[in-house]
């Protein structure tokens, strides 16, 4: 998940150590559609049929959870619809659109 998501402008993904997830930071000023990881989570479900679990839930709105223990494909499928969501949203403009148009199935991370 580390080199998936780390080029990523405004995206961190916190190591999880022992635990079945981990938790990925934001940044909101890159993210400026958005004023909450409920907003972000609710939006990427709606759109890119993932469910990511919001930090507000958690008592602090800046990272939202996923799960570890999924399959590793479906680990690379939530990387590639995350990196397009993102893409979609960032202000970062160097950061590159990365192709879309597939018909997506749910998973849940």
């Amino acid at each position: 998940l580390q080199r998936e998501l780390e080029d990523i402008p405004g995206i961190v993904l916190n190591k999880a150590g022992a635990a079945f997830y981990s938790t990925i930071s934001i940044d909101f000023s890159v993210f400026a559609k958005f004023r909450s990881t409920e907003e972000f989570a609710l939006t990427f479900l709606r759109e890119e049929n993932v469910n990511i679990i919001p930090g507000n839930l958690f008592g602090k709105d800046n990272f939202f959870r996923i799960v570890n223990c999924a399959s590793r494909k479906d680990l690379q499928e939530f990387c590639n619809r995350f990196k397009k969501f993102c893409s979609r949203y960032s202000l970062n403009k160097k950061f590159a659109e990365i192709l879309t148009g597939q018909n997506l199935s749910l998973i849940h991370i």
